[in-house]
């Protein structure tokens, strides 16, 4: 079972990569949420996939999906420190940042630092952290789940029994 984290998980690429870990249960598991501001979706993304904690950039925010998901088991964090609690999760094996722009930066640092195995969903977080001494190019790939026919053909039910795997070839980094 591979436990994943998204970083920027109410956007294209973070919600398809939620379809995917629907479709494989047995292979994937999200314990770990981020967003900016959008409850709702965020909301939604709690009550199907239970994650152990989520953290949405607002504050504001974060304090309407509190209200919204009372009674839930989910840890609901705020602003920076709730992105780096989120991306350095001690359970969670891959960390997706999947976070437009800049403002991936600093939890994807985190979880790099934290030793993570991390998916690029794109190049912006990195940028301006490119040479820094906690990025070891052996823990970071691009995510096969966006951008690989056999991701695409799997969400729209068309796969065999096989989960999409890295671009490495490697399903388990334990």
């Amino acid at each position: 079972m591979k436990r994943i984290v998204i970083l920027g998980s109410t956007g294209s690429i973070g919600t398809n990569t939620l379809d995917i870990i629907a479709k494989f249960p047995d292979t994937f598991r999200a314990v770990g949420l981020t967003a900016g501001t959008n409850v709702e979706k965020l909301e939604e993304q709690i009550r199907t996939f239970s994650p152990a904690a989520v953290a949405m950039a607002d504050d504001a925010a974060a304090e309407r999906l509190r209200a919204r998901c009372k009674g839930l088991k989910t840890t609901i964090l705020s602003g920076a420190d709730g992105l780096r609690q989120v991306a350095t999760m001690p359970e969670a094996d891959l960390v997706i940042s999947a976070i437009v722009g800049g403002a991936g930066l600093v939890p994807t640092l985190a979880a790099i630092k934290a030793g993570k195995f991390i998916a690029l969903a794109n190049k912006e977080p990195m940028t301006p952290g490119r040479g820094h001494p906690a990025a070891d190019p052996d823990r970071i790939r691009r995510p096969a789940l966006e951008h690989d026919e056999g991701a695409a053909a799997a969400r729209h039910g068309r796969a065999g029994p096989q989960a999409p795997e890295l671009e490495d070839g490697r399903q388990d980094h334990d």
